[in-house]
Order: structure tokens, then sequence, then C-alpha cells
């Protein structure tokens, strides 16, 4: 059986720093991106992740299109900024797995990235159903309910 770590893309710091999502830091890759990723570039093994803001979408030329795309092999994340409650117009609502609102309690955060990481490892094993892979970002304890955070720092909450 192969492993493989989940992978979860953002833009800004605020919106992936100190958020954990399994046992430990090395559970899942958290990667900043200077732009919108584009489906063709992702690692297809990879359970993926994409957090969006106002500010990774803008300015791309084909968004519905590229979203689309990315929506077929990531599981899609709006993170809301302090003056907005969900995705702008230009962001297909339907093409989301979740929205983030801004300020939310991190236990809420974390629930919805967790809901999301469920989705991209569902959306790759409808694309590689013959890969035997074992995928692990949940807790030892099921019944902790306590949020598996980082503290502040960077994206893996060193700092």
């Amino acid at each position: 059986m192969t492993s493989v770590k989940p992978l979860l893309l953002a833009y800004s710091p605020r919106l992936a720093n100190g958020l954990s999502l399994g046992r430990s830091e090395a559970d899942v890759d958290a990667y900043m991106v200077r732009a919108l990723p584009r489906s063709e570039t992702l690692n297809l093994v990879r359970p993926t992740v994409v957090l969006l803001d106002r500010q990774l979408v803008a300015g791309v030329h084909d968004l519905t299109e590229q979203l689309h795309a990315l929506s077929r092999v990531a599981a899609l994340v709006w993170c809301a900024s302090d003056d907005e409650d969900g995705p702008p117009a230009s962001v297909p609502a339907a093409l989301l797995t979740n929205v983030i609102p801004y300020e939310a309690p991190i236990t809420l955060a974390v629930a919805l990235l967790r809901e999301a990481m469920r989705h991209a490892i569902a959306l790759r094993s409808l694309r590689q159903p013959e890969l035997e892979t074992e995928i692990s970002f949940e807790r030892d304890d099921p019944d902790d309910d306590e949020p598996c955070i980082a503290g502040s720092g960077d994206m893996h909450g060193r700092g």
C-alpha cells in the first residue's frame, strides 16, 4: 500500500497559518502559491485542497473555466474577507466545497477544512480507483474534540 500526503494550497498565510489537519504537521503538506494553480499542474495522486480568496482569483482572465477544471481535481474552499459573506459573483458557488467565514472560530475552520480534505480524497478515488493508497489526516483518537492546531508562525505553525 502506498502512503500519500494530502496537499493544502493557499495564497495568503492568514488563510492557512497555524491550521493542522492531521496528527502532526507532517501529515499534510501546506504550500503558499502566488497564482491560481492550473488543474494540469497538480499531482493527481495527491488529494488537494485549494484555499481561494479574492487576492488569489483577482485578475485571472479565464477564472470560471479555470475553477471548473480545478474543481474536478481539487476541493475548492472560499475564505471570506472581513467585508464579504461569500465569494463574488465571478466565482461559481456550486464549485466550492465550503466557505470559511472571516474570523470563524478555529474549530469551525478546522472542521470545514477537514470536510474539504475528505472531498479531495473522494475526488482522487474517483480518478484513480485502481490505486490502493492510504491517506491519513485524521487524529489518533476520533473521540477527541479538541482541534489539532499548531501555534502562530509559518504555515506549519513554526515560528
